[in-house]
């Protein structure tokens, strides 16, 4: 309009906005004319401020390290929880992923361990989870009592247990002999669990000498520790379990039937 003085002034205030004035760089602010005349605000970063930025990073994060939700029986309550970290705070947490998509995720907690600088996480064919750093170290996640990887034989013929665990796994104090063969002490917990590919479970558990639990053996045997871990469950595992086997493909299926209480055994994800 012809007699009006047009003045410019910033009109964004880039770290007040997004990081409430804390300043990761010294910016000027320039006016661009197009080439249509329209006066377009940019922004130069002068210079960095490495210990700003370091100090900012460690209190907000800069890269989400997502993982793996935990298959691992033996981590306790953080089975069935997707773990994740902080590429630049480090801090290990996990959550619970919503039952279906749209879902909303929650529980979201610290796990009281960290990693420098996270990169990645995996895990084996045994369900144990693991987390590595960008230097190269590999941390495995460990329960208080780590679970043992071999193989599993499902039993229809004979009521008890043979098993083959090493020797942290079975302590002289819960070793026994019960006047037949060796076995574990009464009230023991034993929790046997069957990762797949698709990284799906498949477990329950029992205490030696416990009433009630469909699962669980008429007795327990120990065989020789010189050999891998193994076990061959006894026919009881069917109190508990659908067996599918698929002779064209040679894949193998499990489903719980839930004639058995949830907190004995389960699938994961359920059927």
């Amino acid at each position: 309009m012809s007699g009006t003085t047009t003045t410019f002034k910033q009109v964004t205030a880039v770290n007040d906005d997004v990081l409430t004035g804390k300043a990761l760089a010294q910016t000027e602010e320039i006016w661009y004319t197009s080439k249509d005349g329209t006066k377009v605000p940019m922004f130069i970063l002068q210079r960095l401020i490495s210990a700003s930025c370091r100090s900012l990073a460690a209190m907000i994060g800069c890269s989400i390290t997502g993982g793996y939700v935990v298959r691992d029986p033996s981590l306790g309550d953080l089975y069935g929880r997707y773990v994740y970290a902080d590429f630049c705070v480090g801090e290990i947490r996990s959550l619970l992923l919503p039952a279906g998509a749209g879902g909303i995720v929650g529980g979201d907690r610290p796990e009281g361990l960290n990693v420098t600088n996270p990169v990645s996480f995996g895990e084996d064919s045994c369900g144990r989870l693991y987390a590595i750093a960008q230097a190269g170290t590999v941390y495995r996640f460990q329960g208080a009592t780590p679970a043992a990887c071999g193989t599993l034989l499902m039993d229809t013929g004979v009521t008890t247990m043979y098993l083959t665990v090493p020797e942290d796994q079975a302590a002289p104090d819960i070793r026994t002999w019960d006047g037949r063969s060796p076995t574990l002490r009464a009230g023991t917990q034993v929790t046997i669990s069957v990762p797949t590919e698709e990284k799906a479970a498949a477990f329950y558990t029992f205490k030696l000498g416990g009433e009630g639990n469909p699962l669980a053996p008429a007795h327990l045997v120990l065989v020789g520790r010189a050999r891998a871990p193994f076990v061959n469950t006894s026919v009881r595992f069917l109190n508990g379990f659908d067996y599918f086997y698929d002779a064209d493909g040679g894949f193998v299926g499990l489903r719980w039937t839930g004639r058995a209480a949830p907190t004995i055994g389960k699938v994961v994800p359920p059927n």
